[in-house]
């Protein structure tokens, strides 16, 4: 089985890249040895209690994307997103949430989730358009998640750890303003008989193709008509497509498509988008998100899982940039 190394190391960095004033911090996971094949039940994960603070009083930083590698001496790098199942960079939920952090912006932000980036096997790394970011205060408390996985029995005899890389500029060396971001996850809800653990976002696959729809209008929950500018996706391995439908409209609005891994079990890419101009939502509309898997070969045993999830980003036209320095820290 997977066991879960105690062992944490945490490592930071900042660095000023060129051309533009973008900042960056590295977090390392603990140690993770992988020896068994396991399902997605099983996964191992661990945290990391973080923050974006540089030192000094609390200031205004925006998240511009971010990325979560895997490291490993005996793994070779062309499949080195094999072992990741989840990445994320979220509010520490021990000292703080969502609720706080909007409260800390004179609740003018449209924020509802604990989750600020989403990472995922072919999907390991998020990049805003240019001029847009998600806003924070440096010293509010985060947490990096981590979860591996293990689909195609692979026993390393060294183990891995994975490294978070969040890519962030400071209010106060921008040039221009830029434009805010506010979360939402969409998920196809999979059929009740299908479901594991009674979990209705996560469901066994069965031989042939198989398609899922979901009416995702309330997980949107749009305060607003606004515009999405990323979205980022998850899904298992044999998935096809994950596509999002304005039902009012039946215009098609993203469509993302996943490849598999040639050998092995796994995602190998999925298509995300990323536009400065964006794509118009409505919150009037209707709206449907589909999945599509074909798994012509798929065995009875071990039994293969399946989820299907879009991350968007959407510009807060609410947000209003504080005159003042908040007192980012603690507080439920």
């Amino acid at each position: 089985r997977l066991l879960l190394m105690l062992l944490v190391h945490w490592a930071s960095s900042t660095v000023a890249l060129a051309d533009e004033p973008t900042r960056v911090r590295e977090f390392w996971s603990e140690e993770y040895r992988v020896t068994q094949k396991h399902d997605c039940t099983q996964n191992p994960y661990g945290t990391q209690d973080i923050t974006l603070s540089e030192g000094g009083e609390p200031e205004l930083v925006w998240i511009t994307g971010g990325r979560v590698e895997t490291v490993g001496e005996s793994m070779h790098t062309s499949v080195a997103d094999e072992f990741l199942c989840h990445g994320y960079l979220k509010f520490n939920l021990k000292t703080h949430r969502a609720k706080r952090h909007n409260a800390l912006f004179g609740n003018v932000t449209s924020l509802l989730s604990q989750q600020l980036l989403v990472f995922g096997q072919g999907a390991s790394g998020q990049e805003f358009p240019s001029g847009f970011g998600i806003p924070l205060w440096s010293t509010e408390p985060l947490t990096f998640l981590s979860m591996a996985q293990n689909r195609n029995a692979v026993s390393l005899s060294a183990p891995l750890k994975f490294k978070l890389v969040v890519t962030y500029a400071r209010d106060r060396d921008l040039s221009h303003p830029f434009k805010p971001l506010f979360y939402r996850a969409i998920r196809v809800i999979g059929k009740e008989k299908d479901r594991i653990q009674g979990r209705e976002v996560l469901w066994w696959l069965k031989p042939g193709r198989q398609v899922n729809r979901t009416n995702v209008t309330d997980q949107l929950a749009l305060p607003f008509d606004t515009t999405v500018h990323y979205i980022g996706v998850h899904l298992h391995p044999f998935a096809e497509s994950l596509q999002l439908k304005d039902l009012t409209t039946r215009q098609v609005l993203f469509t993302s498509g996943a490849r598999n891994f040639s050998q092995g079990i796994g995602v190998a890419s999925v298509d995300t988008f990323s536009s400065a101009e964006g794509i118009p939502v409505y919150r009037d509309h209707q709206y449907e998100l589909t999945s599509v898997y074909h798994a012509p070969d798929v065995p009875a045993e071990p039994r293969q899982d399946a989820a299907a999830s879009m991350f968007l980003f959407l510009f807060d036209k609410h947000f209003k940039k504080p005159a003042a320095v908040a007192q980012a820290t603690g507080g439920p």
